[in-house]
């Protein structure tokens, strides 16, 4: 209804985050296809309006579907866009949650030293923005992974 609305009104920055809604419950439901596409509207939409805030949370999520899909390549081209503009944005929070999923990818990888130097900054960083429960996930990934 949010995103009929928003075109009727031609708002594209609503109709922007309407889709990247979408695109996580569709996810959320395990539908990947529906949800790719949603967030590939959104991502469409988000650059053409140049809002890096909107591209950087569609390529997070894109990276995540990449990664359920088993192409963990693809997953770090997206997750390293996102990490990318976040960083031109000074997004602290954007940033420490692409750096957990790059640890995650590196985990699955099978390269643990990457895995802990990727969480080890995203825990920095939700340390620095004050996000305690984030600190503790990060760090039970971290003791997790061993010494």
């Amino acid at each position: 209804q949010a995103l009929e609305l928003n075109k009727i009104l031609g708002r594209k920055e609503g109709m922007a985050s309407d889709y990247g809604n979408l695109g996580l419950v569709a996810q959320a439901r395990g539908d990947l296809d529906a949800a790719e596409g949603f967030y590939n509207q959104a991502l469409k939409l988000d650059k053409k309006l140049g809002r890096k805030e909107g591209m950087a949370a569609n390529y997070g999520n894109l990276g995540n579907v990449a990664w359920v899909r088993g192409d963990l390549d693809a997953a770090e081209g997206f997750h390293n866009q996102s990490l990318k503009l976040n960083k031109k944005l000074g997004r602290k929070e954007g940033m420490a949650n692409q750096y957990s999923n790059l640890g995650g990818l590196e985990k699955a990888r099978g390269n643990p030293k990457a895995a802990r130097d990727h969480w080890i900054t995203a825990r920095d960083l939700y340390d620095a923005i004050g996000m305690p429960h984030m600190v503790e996930k990060t760090q039970g990934w971290l003791d997790d992974l061993g010494p």
